[in-house]
């Protein structure tokens, strides 16, 4: 049972902050549905005054449902996972950012994202997320019909890039309604007055260089835009990261070493875990008396062990690295400064 007291406080905190989470889980469900149906075209500051003072001084003045005091739509409806591999991406690092991608696939399935995107940053995360597994389309393109009848019936993804305020073409345009029906079993589109079988693993990313565009309404009834334009908080992070690379590359190659291991090693403890909890609800009323559940139990343990040392040694090398780079913090401030200055 040792292997099992071992978890006792991991749990019992677990338990804890559940609960907690649990109380206000109606509150942070309203907010969160708020800010994926109206947020995503708007910057940083006029997201966090909604979010933190209209809608939550709303909640609570019209009704008594509790909602988190500091709401994050990343603690809410995030996986931690997921967003630490968004940034090994390198995606900017901003919780705006962040925000967009969970928005992005939170609503990917009822309409096409399109990213305002003026300095191309999503646009390169994109490039990277995807791993290059994709097919590039430009509105100057002479064979953007082609290019997308071929997609639509192999599943790909497609990034189509500066569509701008999304005038044309017609036939793109017909896309976005998502009108697929069935024909003999099979799933078709309507693409440019042609029947297109459509695959299910059909993904459209589009992109706009504008960084304040105008769309119709009815453009913005059928995409989720998404304002992925740059914030002083994600400049002053990348201006910071370029610096150390130039000063001291070595202790910023080690940083990104050490954030890919956390990655790795949190997958593997998290699906321990899961192993543990899964191997308890199967083993019926007595656990002592399964052999294969207690040697799972004790080999769990050992790997866990191990992963938690891991951690906390990567964690003192991370901190020392960290304290390094506030020297040349200040750089990356008065770059960022100037930059939205001019």
């Amino acid at each position: 049972m040792a292997s099992l007291g071992s978890e006792r406080e991991n749990w019992l905190t677990a338990v804890r902050t559940l609960s907690e989470e649990q109380a206000a889980l109606l509150g942070d469900m309203v907010l969160a549905s708020c800010v994926v149906t109206y947020l995503g075209p708007f910057e940083a500051s006029y997201r966090q005054r909604l979010v933190t003072g209209s809608w939550r001084e709303l909640i609570a003045q019209t009704s008594s449902i509790p909602a988190s005091p500091h709401f994050d739509l990343r603690d809410a409806i995030g996986d931690v996972e997921r967003i630490q591999r968004w940034q090994l991406c390198g995606i900017p690092n901003d919780s705006v950012s962040t925000e967009n991608m969970i928005l992005l696939e939170v609503t990917e399935a009822e309409r096409w994202p399109l990213l305002i995107d003026p300095q191309e940053q999503a646009l390169a995360f994109m490039r990277e997320y995807l791993e290059h597994d994709y097919i590039l389309i430009k509105a100057s393109s002479e064979h953007i019909s082609r290019t997308m009848e071929y997609a639509l019936g192999r599943g790909a993804a497609v990034i189509y890039e500066n569509v701008g305020e999304l005038e044309g073409p017609a036939a793109l345009l017909s896309l976005l309604g998502r009108e697929v029906y069935h024909i003999a079993g099979g799933r078709y589109i309507k693409f440019d007055d042609n029947q297109v079988e459509y695959h299910d693993d059909f993904r459209l990313l589009m992109f706009t260089g504008h960084s304040n565009p105008r769309f119709s309404p009815a453009i913005q009834s059928k995409v989720q835009l998404l304002n992925f334009s740059i914030t002083q908080e994600g400049l002053q992070a990348q201006l910071l990261s370029l610096v150390c690379k130039s000063e001291c590359q070595k202790e910023e190659d080690e940083k990104h070493r050490l954030h890919r291991q956390d990655l790795e090693f949190r997958r593997q403890k998290s699906e321990i875990e899961r192993e543990i909890l899964k191997l308890l609800r199967e083993a019926g009323d007595d656990v002592l008396e399964d052999d294969t559940l207690l040697h799972s139990l004790d080999e769990s343990k050992r790997i866990t062990d191990d992963i938690s040392h891991k951690l906390l040694s990567a964690k003192h090398l991370g901190d020392r690295i960290e304290a390094s780079r506030k020297a040349f913090r200040p750089v990356a401030v008065h770059g960022a400064r100037l930059f939205f200055a001019i």
